[in-house]
């Protein structure tokens, strides 16, 4: 449970990472902008690599235990994977800025943090647990289920940061519904793909 001070603090490095950048934010900015004084910030916080690591483990614990709450009385995978999609984009319309910066500064460097990198490997496996009972129910086709889980990211995350850069794309449900019906459609199994694609 966050302090007034702790979401203060989040919230002004969340800002200002995303719109400088971590590498040209100082610890004195935000500390400015969350209206503490210095020695507080560097008290709670060694370094502005710690804090940084901090909000995002932060950001992805809320999503996952969310996502997690939401999904356990469904029972269809595909309807698992679709709210999971839905909930992914949900996240990144209501807080742009953490967006922004989970896919600017985690991306592509998430080897400079093990514990991201553990992080967001569990959410792919949590994926591919999802997707290997859709194909043991039949529900999707024989699919390499890594490969999957890391496409279904990575296309639902580079589409929701092109929203997210361009305003007249602000339409996380319309985005929900396409890339539920572009993804899953595609690997639906059964009776049920062979008309999809007819």
């Amino acid at each position: 449970m966050h302090d007034q001070k702790e979401s203060a603090i989040f919230q002004a490095a969340i800002d200002l990472f995303a719109q400088k950048g971590f590498e040209r934010t100082t610890m004195e900015e935000i500390a400015a902008v969350a209206n503490v004084s210095k020695g507080t910030l560097f008290y709670r916080y060694t370094s502005k690599e710690e804090l940084f690591v901090k909000i995002v483990r932060h950001a992805l614990d809320r999503f996952f235990s969310t996502g997690k709450a939401a999904i356990a009385p469904i029972i269809k995978a595909r309807d698992k994977l679709a709210l999971i999609l839905s909930l992914q984009i949900q996240l990144a319309f209501q807080n742009p800025n953490l967006a922004k910066l989970l896919f600017r500064e985690v991306w592509g460097i998430v080897d400079r943090y093990p514990l991201l990198r553990q992080q967001f490997d569990e959410y792919l496996q949590y994926l591919r647990v999802i997707i290997d009972e859709g194909i043991a129910s039949g529900e999707l086709r024989e699919l390499d289920s890594e490969m999957l889980a890391v496409a279904m990211f990575g296309m639902t995350a580079a589409a929701t940061m092109q929203a997210l850069l361009l305003p007249e794309l602000d339409q996380a449900k319309f985005m929900a519904e396409e890339l539920q019906r572009v993804i899953l459609q595609g690997i639906e199994g059964g009776e049920k793909n062979d008309d999809s694609l007819s």
